[in-house]
């Protein structure tokens, strides 16, 4: 890793081996915005169904047709935000998430 701070790809912040903070140059930011921004995607079906999960468990036990409903508003309401799967149906997809 110190080869890769020399490189410039990154700056440590603090010299000490379990508190080193590392930061990404202004210039390189972009870049990893890019790839911050597509691997976020990856996780979108199973964080709808989560926050889904959590703001209906409040009130006991959830019904899958509860939970489903709940997660198909939130991907309406965030349907500009994230991209989803190509091809495939809500439903198909909330229930693959729900499979693991």
């Amino acid at each position: 890793m110190r080869a890769s701070a020399q490189s410039g790809a990154f700056d440590i912040k603090s010299g000490r081996p379990l508190d080193e903070i590392y930061t990404v140059p202004e210039e390189r930011r972009p870049r990893l915005a890019y790839y911050r921004n597509n691997a976020i995607h990856l996780f979108v079906a199973d964080g709808l169904v989560a926050l889904a999960l959590a703001g209906a468990s409040k009130h006991g036990l959830v019904a899958v047709d509860e939970l489903r409903q709940r997660t198909l508003k939130l991907s309406r309401l965030l349907k500009l935000e994230f991209s989803y799967r190509v091809g495939e149906t809500f439903e198909t997809i909330f229930d693959q998430t729900l499979a693991g």
